[in-house]
């Protein structure tokens, strides 16, 4: 069983973490890495602000833990800790994530009106948005802790403190975190996640689920074997199904990134002369829908899902098929052969 420890000797243990609060208290402080959020508009970012994580001191901060009711009461964003200088900011929306892994504490920096008569404002707000300054670190009181070892090889230290319950007091912007933690928000869409986008690209250009056996093979061996059955006409339709649970899990926010970066790149072809490839998508179904904002302007066939409870309440008549070659036709494609060979 861990061995219980005393606030003193976590305090004097850990005497290089500790400072001052605005309010002259002391607290121990620690960074985690920032995600990429910035909102231009709003002059705030959302920030991972606590990870439970060990630490680069051996340490860990049970985010259940971590007690907000006095900090929500005054959620003060100051600068590098200090004490002595006004705040930069506020704190909102913060939220324990205790389902994610690791489980963390979020929050969004609002940064105070530019061109007041405190300059740091508008400077520390310059480092968020150009990238200067992505880490924030939490400023607390420890209320119950344990002393843990590191026999795994976790942790460079060989033993750390196991806080199991804090008392959050402020939270700072800081250049250089405590925590490896670097959990990136909307990375996607600011198009950071450039070497995935081109991945996928690469994905829908030249390969495919085979329809038989579930397994992923080149495109053009599964189109001209769908061909030799079908005619030399015939073409390969490929579907997107969601079959998670439509309820947030993790499961279901990776499909949405993957959904999201496979219609970007889809949307976003051009050819030799840069101009967009001709596209129409047809979208069945709620989900479906959701992706018009990304189609860069394309065309769609929209309608309620085929399936069985909702055919009948707009799929049928519809003419998805007819309507998708008009606009084809007008963007100078082909029309598609929707026929299908008897056999």
């Amino acid at each position: 069983m861990a061995d219980k420890v005393s606030l003193d000797e976590f305090m004097e243990k850990r005497r290089q973490r500790v400072g001052k609060t605005a309010a002259g208290k002391e607290a121990v402080f620690k960074g985690f890495a920032a995600p990429a959020s910035w909102n231009p508009d709003a002059r705030s970012a959302v920030f991972v602000m606590s990870s439970e994580r060990i630490d680069r001191d051996g340490d860990v901060v049970r985010q259940k833990g971590i007690r907000l009711d006095d900090f929500e009461k005054n959620p003060q964003a100051l600068l590098f800790h200090s004490s002595r200088d006004w705040p930069i900011g506020q704190w909102s929306d913060v939220k324990k994530k205790l389902r994610s892994d690791p489980k963390h504490t979020e929050g969004t920096l609002n940064f105070a009106p530019s061109g007041g008569p405190i300059p740091e404002i508008d400077q520390a707000a310059w480092a968020v948005e150009n990238g200067l300054i992505r880490t924030v670190s939490i400023g607390f009181m420890p209320l119950d802790m344990e002393m843990i070892e590191h026999n795994d090889g976790a942790s460079p230290w060989p033993w750390g403190f196991d806080i199991l319950a804090s008392d959050l007091f402020e939270a700072s912007l800081v250049p250089l975190p405590a925590c490896q933690d670097a959990i990136a928000k909307d990375m996607l869409a600011r198009g950071e996640f450039q070497p995935a986008k081109e991945f996928i690209e690469q994905a829908i250009d030249e390969w495919a689920r085979d329809p038989r056996t579930s397994m992923f093979v080149p495109k053009k061996e599964l189109s001209d074997t769908y061909r030799r059955f079908f005619g030399k006409n015939a073409v390969m339709v490929m579907a997107l199904d969601s079959v998670v649970p439509a309820e947030k899990s993790a499961l279901r926010r990776v499909e949405e990134a993957i959904t999201t970066a496979a219609v970007t790149a889809v949307a976003q072809r051009t050819d030799g002369a840069g101009r967009q490839k001709p596209l129409v998508a047809i979208l069945w179904g709620k989900d479906a829908e959701s992706v018009v904002p990304l189609l860069e302007g394309a065309p769609s066939v929209v309608s309620v899902h085929p399936s069985p409870l909702s055919a009948s309440r707009g799929f049928f008549g519809s003419k998805p098929f007819s309507r998708t070659n008009a606009l084809l036709v007008e963007q100078g494609a082909e029309p598609v052969d929707w026929e299908l060979p008897v056999l």
